[in-house]
């Protein structure tokens, strides 16, 4: 949906939110901000910091960079996010757009 042109938009899609006036950055920078407090909560920061460390030993702090950093960690990073910190997160999200899409 572009949010410049609503006249466009047509009966057969779902109604959500324009989040294009500003709300929508307040939205995500909350969500960002749950996330984040979340994720120190559980040890995940301190989780990602350990496979850090594990990336620049094997690789050596002169040879590493922050590409290599990138690929070592996302994927290991990304599956130690608990189910119980996406589940929420997801729930957060479709508690606003269920209010906000009316």
């Amino acid at each position: 949906m572009n949010c410049g042109n609503h006249a466009e938009k047509k009966k057969s899609e779902p109604k959500v939110p324009c989040l294009c006036n500003g709300f929508g950055h307040r939205i995500s920078g909350m969500l960002k901000e749950l996330l984040r407090a979340k994720l120190i909560e559980c040890g995940w920061r301190d989780q990602l910091k350990a496979l850090c460390k594990e990336v620049i030993k094997e690789k050596g702090i002169e040879n590493v960079t922050v590409e290599d950093l990138v690929a070592g960690v996302t994927p290991k990073g990304r599956a130690l996010v608990p189910d119980s910190v996406k589940k929420e997160l997801l729930q957060r999200i479709r508690a606003f757009l269920a209010q906000h899409s009316t």
